[in-house]
């Protein structure tokens, strides 16, 4: 526990850094994601195996699944940011746009060759509190005609079926 704790730390520290940073590679934006929300799954899901007095094959395998699960969770929680309505979020749709945050669609944009949807995704990136609803909702829009949001999805996907197939692995 105290592990995962250091990782969590960790992890969110990364990803406030991350908003300060012009480049962020998808590699070290999973890595912060691994510390700050998967880490808490990993070790969740460890330790229910250990107290099951499951072999060690079997507590590695609920780690790895705990770690796939956490990064699907996260991802998840970027898209729903994203995709979401302010009533249901309790905050501004998009808001993350707005702070800056270096998620994956982000990333994943900014990765693309100059284009006007970049540079419209690049007006309202880390606007904060002064950005408007409307600039916050030609960032969405950016984000979708880049394709950043069906990427975060395929790979959100991925996580999520990495997951399966470790439990899959498990014996009756």
């Amino acid at each position: 526990i105290g592990e995962m704790v250091r990782k969590v730390a960790e992890g969110q520290q990364e990803d406030i850094e991350f908003e300060n940073r012009e480049e962020v590679t998808e590699e070290e934006y999973i890595s912060m994601i691994s510390g700050k929300t998967s880490a808490m799954f990993e070790t969740c899901a460890r330790t229910g195996a250990i107290l099951a007095n499951a072999d060690e094959d079997t507590v590695k395998n609920m780690a790895n699944w705990g770690l796939n699960l956490g990064i699907c969770f996260q991802l998840m929680d970027d898209l729903i940011d994203i995709t979401g309505d302010t009533k249901t979020l309790g905050k501004p749709a998009g808001s993350d746009i707005a702070q800056g945050k270096r998620t994956l669609m982000v990333i994943h944009a900014l990765s693309k060759e100059d284009s006007p949807s970049q540079r419209d995704l690049l007006s309202v990136l880390g606007k904060g509190d002064s950005a408007t609803q409307e600039e916050i909702d030609v960032g969405l829009k950016a984000l979708a005609d880049l394709g950043s949001i069906q990427y975060a999805r395929e790979r959100a996907e991925m996580y999520h079926s990495n997951a399966h197939a470790l439990l899959d692995g498990l014996p009756e």
